[in-house]
């Protein structure tokens, strides 16, 4: 099995790990926290998200965003995220709950 199928089914795990915390806990604190457990498990796995897998392109200006899972009906949604150190992403909404781990390199939020 190749990196790519391997990451494809350790996002497919932790997806369902996510699925069933929200199905049986809701959307609070403990269900949040229990959540961030799962994506810190799955970023442990850093080989399984090798930079090279993410580049920058020429178009993409500060930052990259590459879709890894997302449900038909959008309910959820996994993604790995790549930008240039040192450039900063103006505050944004992301509409819903959202838990973020990093997997290389350091995030400074304000």
């Amino acid at each position: 099995m190749d990196i790519r199928e391997q990451r494809n089914e350790a996002v497919a795990g932790a997806i369902a790990n996510i699925r069933d915390i929200e199905g049986t806990q809701g959307v609070n604190p403990g269900a949040l926290d229990a959540i961030k457990g799962v994506l810190l498990k799955l970023a442990e796995q850093r080989d399984l998200f090798a930079e090279d897998h993410f580049p920058m392109g020429p178009d993409d200006g500060n930052s990259a965003v590459y879709r890894l899972s997302e449900d038909d009906d959008h309910r959820f949604a996994l993604y790995a995220s790549t930008a240039l150190p040192g450039k900063g992403v103006h505050p944004h909404n992301h509409t819903t709950w959202a838990v973020i781990v990093g997997v290389h390199g350091d995030e400074h939020n304000i």
